[in-house]
């Protein structure tokens, strides 16, 4: 019989291989996407205050940020909530997963961001129930987009539950994902539409999408991130403002620090800036 030992290494080998296979491929031969460039490649991963004020010393030097770090801290990046529009994508996630299900009501909206990105947010309701029980927003996680709350069948995903459940439900796609619009400026063999990182999603993607749901809904609502979503959630909401717009949080698998991770090959990832390794 094979050793524990021996059989995670069969599992994991092909999992990572299959991994840095799959983002070289979706990013370009040549664009490795840099979600692992930043954030989640700091050496300093399990010295949080120290991390905490390299992203703040890079920010400032920037210009994105003042230096001071408790005036820092009031800045949230905002984009104006009247420069979203509603859109009506014949292939958008409204339309593609939504819809044919038969009694959900589905509205597609672009959400630009301050650095140029249109991120798609897709608001959904039940039309069986009347949505009484409050909004909620929905944030994906790493390598996903915001059609995992809606893949499966009515019974099985979220976004249908919580709809049915009389919840007005928001959906979230980050930057780059299938349901966002791309980049103002740049096109996606672009290296510039790759430049970025996990701090740019927290820093200018969620105040853009959590503003316009406040702004449209005018009320506090609930959040719910996976993984991703949930690292997302953790590094905006510690800026202060928007915890303000939010009642309850829910983070599902939630990330914040790595410090516990073990296992060497991990660390070697989160160590190593994968994007530059495969350019």
């Amino acid at each position: 019989m094979m050793r524990p030992s021996s059989f995670h290494g069969v599992l994991v080998v092909p999992l990572i291989i299959g991994s840095l296979f799959y983002l070289y491929t979706y990013c370009g031969s040549n664009r490795m996407c840099s979600t692992f460039s930043s954030a989640l490649s700091f050496n300093l991963v399990s010295n949080p205050s120290a991390t905490n004020n390299l992203i703040w010393r890079r920010a400032a030097a920037e210009g994105r940020i003042s230096e001071d770090k408790n005036a820092a801290i009031k800045e949230v990046s905002r984009t104006s909530p009247t420069s979203a529009r509603e859109t009506n994508r014949s292939d958008g996630l409204c339309a593609s997963l939504v819809t044919p299900r038969g009694h959900y009501s589905c509205k597609e909206f672009v959400v630009p961001t301050n650095d140029g990105f249109l991120l798609g947010i897709q608001r959904i309701s039940s039309d069986k129930v009347l949505s009484t029980n409050g909004s909620v927003f929905l944030m994906h996680g790493l390598l996903v987009g915001g059609d995992i709350w809606v893949l499966n069948e009515p019974s099985e995903g979220l976004g249908f539950i919580l709809a049915d459940a009389g919840y007005d439900v928001w959906i979230g796609n980050t930057r780059t994902t299938r349901f966002s619009f791309g980049h103002s400026s740049f096109k996606r063999s672009d290296r510039e539409f790759w430049d970025w990182s996990v701090d740019e999603m927290a820093q200018e993607d969620l105040p853009a999408m959590l503003g316009f749901v406040s702004h449209t809904v005018g009320d506090k609502f609930h959040y719910i991130g996976y993984s991703q979503g949930s690292q997302q959630a953790f590094a905006a909401f510690s800026q202060g403002q928007l915890v303000n717009l939010v009642d309850k949080v829910v983070m599902l698998a939630p990330v914040a620090y790595v410090d516990h991770g073990t296992a060497p090959v991990a660390l070697g990832l989160f160590n190593l800036q994968v994007d530059k390794v495969l350019n």
